[in-house]
């Protein structure tokens, strides 16, 4: 009799992935009579050191697909399946008695329970959960009895028939378990043979327990990078994991935060988990031409509805390296009548006032500088002022440190102070914006000097900074100007079309020819995934009146559809924008060929008990960091008893860069004749509305492939 039964179901065609799978495991029904007039056999032992030992190994496959009680797994887990070897029964060759037998059975119920307790705590396999279940109500299966003794019989227990089965309807398997293979015992039922002696009727005296709710377990959310550092222009790459993977989609909210001028603000965005369990996203960066500090870029997951937050891998953090070599020195411009404070004379009769205990020595505390960003030592008002502050060493927790800020000039600002706090990296950079009038008058300035404070002790050298805010307005003149003409700026593109890997040339124009170089505003906008995304820069007209640039795109093996570039004439001072040229779109034609997708059975005949195989091919094969989801549909005919599940069934595969995958249908030894059946796969195409897998067309001249499952049993 096969002791093996496994199964494998497709998910319904309306989902994108495949659905969790469960298995049905079936719980076995002993039954003994006690007594001193009967004997036990190794056959008994045997029976249940099996039981016991297949029941073990399927405690470790949940151990490890649902990361609990690992420690207890001998050799580890490795993809959340066990990498030891099995657990095999025990030998017994001894004499068995009674207490060999009641051992085992409390064993065998012990296991039961806590296979029951990981059922309920993730949700699995729940169908087979029995209630209240008792380790003294699990009893041993029966031998034939010795003959009755010709003295007065001891009175015996009267053996309880078993329960009749109920029939579990067939659920679906959880992917993770399609390449665990765990043993299914079955149902045996040993008739007992008749007692001629009288019997007595003992009805077992338990309390019933009552089983605790089951409080669905949420998924844990973690996020990762793909890369713990990138240089800027390139990309982060992030992934949201949902453990277990949840039921339906689930939404999660991811607080972004930025550190550096590379194209990330901070902000908070929403990705949807699918029923797989992860999805990726991707922040870009932006490569300017200026000498800065190296930033970073911080998500972290937020609070929500419908899962919980991972302890350890909540947040992280991507270093943004700048690549810009540091400017030529420049001599800085003195402020504009600069405002002297008077600082009195100290009173020697005065008390000072000592620092806040903050329990850390005063030499080992951070030392707080502050500089202006890119040691910018002038703006012009409208502009930012952009001051960075920096604790040496890095704090160990984050910083609050007071900045008092004096200004001169009307630009918008006041005397005040307000708080920053310095992240544990050592080091943020806040803007001051300042106001752009229309009224002529003298340069202004901002200063901004560090506080005393708890924690933290002040630089010595570099405890304020002080920033020139120029005026950029004329001044009043009795003489009327002359009106100038504006050029009007226009942009064109080399080509409508190009191909992944080519750069697209653009040229501005501006009619008539500027007097002097002219800055122009250009907004790009990108469509798919060819190395650019939104982003604005400058570019300067010469006197000449035109200018040409390239925007580089970059070459993937990955079949994708086409894309686009498109830039945008923005609105700016100094020039009018043509009402006909002011944009141009380019098309980013994909160059790389769409699989191809076969298939064809393993074996074109097997016999019941044995796999239904299917091999699907795809040519050219995906590259190595992408895979191909390639849909199937099964037809089982005749096959029930043997196949779990018959009629038609969708399935899916993922097909990894070697360019094939295996599917199989597990087929059971039922031991009835009942003549052989068959299996038929047939290629599905690919769904339109697929994500994060590439897309495939299936060979024309594809058929369905047929398996015979044949009957041995005579």
């Amino acid at each position: 009799m096969s002791g093996l039964s496994r199964l494998h179901v497709a998910p319904r065609r309306g989902w994108r992935y495949p659905l969790c799978l469960f298995g049905v495991f079936t719980l076995i029904a002993l039954t003994m009579v006690a007594g001193s007039a009967q004997t036990i056999s190794i056959a008994d032992i045997k029976l249940r050191d099996n039981l016991i030992a297949d029941q073990a190994n399927l405690l470790n496959a949940y151990r490890c697909l649902f990361d609990v009680d690992t420690e207890l797994v001998a050799g580890g887990c490795e993809d959340n399946a066990p990498v030891g070897p099995k657990v095999e029964p025990a030998g017994f060759e001894a004499q068995p008695t009674h207490e060999d037998l009641a051992l085992r059975d409390e064993l065998i119920c012990e296991q039961e329970n806590l296979l029951n307790r990981y059922r309920r705590e993730f949700n699995v396999d729940t169908e087979v959960v029995q209630e209240g279940v008792e380790c003294e109500t699990l009893v041993s299966v029966v031998v034939s009895p010795t003959p009755a003794p010709t003295s007065t019989p001891t009175p015996t227990l009267t053996p309880t028939p078993p329960p009749v089965p109920t029939p579990v309807p067939t659920p679906t398997l959880n992917p993770r378990l399609t390449n665990i293979k765990i043993p299914i015992p079955r149902i045996f039922v040993v008739p007992v043979a008749p007692v001629s002696t009288p019997v007595a009727t003992a009805a077992p005296d338990r309390d019933t327990d009552t089983e605790r709710p089951v409080t669905p377990v949420q998924p844990v959310v973690s996020i990762a990078a793909n890369a713990e550092r990138v240089t800027e222009g390139g990309n982060v790459r992030l992934t949201l994991t949902a453990a277990p993977a949840p039921s339906a989609s689930l939404s999660v909210t991811v607080a972004i935060s930025a550190s550096g001028d590379f194209g990330q603000g901070s902000r908070t965005i929403t990705r949807t988990i699918p029923v797989a369990g992860t999805v990726s996203f991707t922040l870009s960066t932006v490569d300017d031409s200026v000498d800065e500090r190296n930033g970073s870029i911080t998500a972290t997951v937020n609070a929500g509805s419908g899962y919980s937050i991972s302890t350890t891998d909540n947040t992280v953090t991507v270093v943004v390296a700048d690549d810009d070599d540091p400017p030529t020195p420049v001599t800085p411009v003195p402020p504009v009548n600069p405002v002297v404070t008077a600082t009195p004379a100290p009173n020697p009769t005065a008390t000072a006032t000592p620092p806040p205990d903050t329990g850390t020595p005063p030499s080992e505390q951070p030392v707080v500088s502050i500089e202006a960003r890119n040691d910018i030592v002038s703006v012009t008002e409208g502009q930012d002022v952009w001051l960075t502050l920096t604790a040496d060493p890095a704090p160990s927790a984050p910083l609050s440190v007071t900045v008092a800020i004096s200004a001169q000039g009307d630009f918008g600002w006041s005397s005040r102070t307000f708080t920053q706090t310095i992240p544990v990296e050592g080091t943020v950079s806040f803007p001051l914006s300042t106001s752009d009038d229309s009224v002529d008058e003298p340069d202004g300035s901002i200063t901004a000097t560090v506080n005393a404070g708890s924690g933290y002790s002040i630089s010595t050298t570099d405890n304020t900074v002080t920033v020139v805010v120029a005026d950029d307005d004329d001044p009043p003149t009795p003489v009327t100007p002359v009106p100038l003409v504006q050029p009007v700026v226009s942009i064109a593109a080399s080509a409508e079309r190009v191909t992944e890997g080519q750069d697209v040339w653009l040229t501005l124009t501006a009619d008539p020819a500027p007097s002097a170089p002219l800055s122009v505003t250009v907004a790009i906008s990108a469509q798919g995934d060819f190395g650019w995304s939104s982003r604005t820069f400058t570019q300067t007209i010469p006197v000449e009146g035109t200018v040409s640039f390239p925007l580089s795109t970059s070459d993937d093996s990955v079949d994708e559809p086409d894309g686009s570039i498109t830039a945008t004439v923005n609105a700016e001072s100094g020039y009018s924008r043509s009402t006909t040229a002011r944009t141009v779109t380019v098309v980013v034609a994909d160059d790389d060929p769409t699989p191809e997708a076969s298939l064809v059975a393993k074996s074109g005949s097997v016999a019941e008990g044995e796999d239904v195989g299917f091999t699907i091919r795809l040519s050219p094969a995906p590259p190595s960091d992408e895979k191909v989801l390639v849909y199937m549909q099964w037809q089982v005919t005749n096959c029930e008893g043997r196949i779990a599940s018959g009629g038609t069934h969708d399935d899916s595969v993922d097909v990894d860069h070697t360019g094939s995958a295996d599917s199989y249908l597990f087929s059971n030894d039922d031991e009835t004749t009942n003549g052989d059946c068959t299996v038929t796969a047939t290629l599905e195409p690919t769904y339109p509305d697929q994500y994060d897998f590439m897309p495939y067309t299936v060979n024309a001249s594809q058929k369905p492939a047929t398996v015979t499952v044949t009957d041995p049993t005579p």
